[in-house]
């Protein structure tokens, strides 16, 4: 879980505890979104991949690679926007970027950092208050509040489309942060 004061903190499955990380600010990297993402498809190794910056607020933003182990960042690219991100099983890392005209949702390559599949997802378009992204069953999903709305909607976007398949409100919730088990199915049968 990150502070906005730049903290990584561990949070315990069991009972909730936060322990501060010996995370400090690297590469300019103070807020970020984030996603882990197995190292190989099936596999039981992974890294945490965050993009971001020192504000919300830049014109450019780092997509670094870090190893769980040392928390120790390494870059591998640049974005326009602020990503929330998510892993799958298979190996790969998508994201989510927020636009008040064309938001999008992604697929990376983990080792430039380029997005190598865009599904453009204009239903999605306004000024954003809060976002989060997931994945599960082969599908994405972006938890979405704008201005003017008063909660939390979540969109499910088809993973083989990009077709919005279904819209959800969360009456009276902000959703800002969303995370999922990178052994979570990638596959519903």
């Amino acid at each position: 879980m990150l502070y906005d004061s730049g903290e990584l903190m561990e949070v315990a499955i069991n009972g909730l505890a936060c322990t501060k990380t010996s995370w400090h600010m690297q590469s300019g990297l103070q807020v970020f979104g984030m996603g882990f993402s197995t190292d190989t498809a099936g596999g039981s190794t992974e890294h945490l991949f965050i993009g971001g910056g020192q504000s919300q607020t830049q014109a450019s933003y780092t997509l670094a690679m870090v190893d769980p182990t040392t928390l120790s960042a390494t870059p591998i690219g640049t974005e326009p926007q602020l990503p929330e991100m998510t892993g799958t099983g298979n190996a790969e890392l998508w994201g989510f970027f927020p636009d008040a005209s064309m938001p999008k949702v992604v697929r990376f390559d983990k080792t430039t950092g380029v997005a190598n599949l865009t599904y453009p997802e204009p239903m999605l378009a306004g000024t954003m208050t809060g976002y989060a992204f997931a994945h599960w069953g082969g599908d994405y999903w972006v938890f979405l509040i704008r201005n003017g709305e008063p909660s939390t909607n979540v969109y499910q976007v088809d993973g083989m489309t990009g077709t919005i398949k279904s819209t959800t409100p969360t009456t009276g919730r902000t959703i800002v942060g969303a995370g999922v088990s990178t052994c979570a199915p990638v596959v519903i049968e």
